[in-house]
């Protein structure tokens, strides 16, 4: 930033509100071809009840790191938080929802925007799968 600002560029100092909502992704990332268990925490840190309306789309990320611009799961849902709590959201994605649109690539990425009256957040996570271990058995005819 120093080099761009030497150049006339200038940083925004702004301040911005915390915000009192929160969402935190945890996904079991086990190996392709398993189902994949996705919870959606959503934290309210503010003293009233929020209702959230919330969007998660799952896209795969391919081996260059660039994300699929097709998502192949969209899900459009809605909750209502406590003051100083947390609601969870949880999607269990069996194997056949993903692995065709899986192809040779092994991540996946889960973004997930949710929105009440006055705030709006967004959380991304991305998920490595573990490939399925390769056994390979050789018999041998007794020479080479």
């Amino acid at each position: 930033m120093d080099l761009a600002e030497q150049y006339g560029c200038s940083r925004d100092h702004s301040d911005y509100p915390t915000s009192k909502l929160s969402i935190n992704i945890s996904a079991q990332a086990g190996f392709a071809g398993e189902p994949l268990k996705i919870a959606l925490a959503f934290h309210n840190q503010g003293d009233l009840m929020k209702s959230v309306k919330a969007h998660m789309e799952i896209s795969v990320t391919y081996y260059t790191g660039v994300v699929s611009s097709d998502p192949f799961k969209i899900e459009d849902f809605s909750l209502y938080v406590e003051p100083y709590q947390s609601s969870t959201k949880v999607f269990d994605i069996p194997p056949q929802e993903y692995m065709s649109h899986l192809g040779p690539n092994s991540s996946l990425e889960i973004s997930v925007i949710g929105q009440t009256d006055n705030e709006e957040v967004s959380e991304v996570k991305s998920v490595s799968l573990k490939l399925p271990p390769l056994n390979v058995t050789v018999k041998s005819a007794g020479e080479i």
